[in-house]
């Protein structure tokens, strides 16, 4: 019989090791969305009122294959996924909605229904994770500014794909449960920030 060697035992032992652990952490996941705070810097005075339109288009969300709530996948040990949801049990429309109200609030607008008022849609083509050892984000949103007529007066494609670095041992969950909050609230604040101007320009 060949016994297997010393550094061979150690990798079979370390990968055992690694999917137990994975298999044993990764089930009713969630991630904490709401209750960010806004990273815009602070202005006094209003600067007018803007309605508010957060739309998930995503493919799989309007289909009925993943919840509204839906927001990625870690992987168990074996490499079967498990889906993470939003903390809250919101929406994750409704989890990008609130967070941009404060970013605008915090850059001195409000968000009103006002049919007077322009309007900043923002459509969720595309969020979504996928982790194991390590983890990949990547979203793609279409943001639209409107007239009160309805009229686009300018349009905005935001998309990415985000690397966060795990460790062999306990994989990427805890990198993605502080990254993943981090480029989520990187991406409201650029919405806002990348498009100010044109709010104004539209009241």
């Amino acid at each position: 019989m060949i016994l297997p060697s010393h550094h061979s035992a150690v990798r079979f032992i370390a990968v055992c090791l690694l999917v137990l652990t994975l298999t044993g952490c990764v089930a009713g996941q969630s991630l904490k969305y709401n209750d960010l705070p806004a990273l815009g810097t602070p202005q006094v005075q209003s600067k007018g009122n803007m309605n508010l339109e957060v739309l998930d288009q995503r493919p799989y969300v309007l289909d009925g294959t993943k919840k509204n709530t839906y927001i990625g996948h870690y992987r168990a040990g074996f490499g079967n996924p498990w889906d993470v949801k939003t903390s809250s049990g919101n929406p994750f429309a409704e989890e990008m909605r609130q967070s941009l109200i404060r970013e605008l609030l915090q850059v001195g607008f409000s968000s009103k229904n006002n049919p007077a008022d322009s309007t900043l849609r923002v459509v969720i083509l595309e969020w979504n994770m996928d982790t194991y050892i390590n983890a990949t984000l990547w979203y793609d949103l279409n943001v639209l500014i409107l007239d009160p007529a309805g009229s686009i007066i300018h349009q905005q494609k935001i998309a990415k794909k985000q690397s966060i670095e795990g460790s062999f041992w306990t994989g990427a969950k805890s990198a993605v449960e502080k990254k993943a909050p981090e480029i989520f609230q990187q991406v409201i604040h650029q919405i806002v920030t990348d498009n100010k101007e044109h709010f104004a320009i539209s009241r």
